[in-house]
């Protein structure tokens, strides 16, 4: 989390946790100023999960999915 905290363009960056249903799986919801930031971070392969150095060992499988927010009115 911190790698991320500290990144660019971060606007937001919420962690779900396990519940009874799903006891080994968390999410990382991040939200970014633009897609520019996204890559800043993220680098060249920004589609493919960023795993800090010494936290591969933890998780079993990693997935990413991008998403553009939709504005809906209210």
């Amino acid at each position: 989390v911190e790698a991320v905290a500290s990144s660019k363009g971060l606007l937001s960056c919420q962690i779900g946790k396990p519940t009874q249903w799903n006891p080994n799986e968390y999410a990382m919801i991040t939200c970014w100023e633009n897609e520019a930031a996204l890559r800043g971070f993220a680098g060249e392969e920004w589609h493919k999960a960023v795993i800090p150095k010494g936290m591969t060992k933890y998780p079993t499988s990693f997935s990413v999915e991008h998403f553009y927010v939709a504005e809906v009115p209210v």
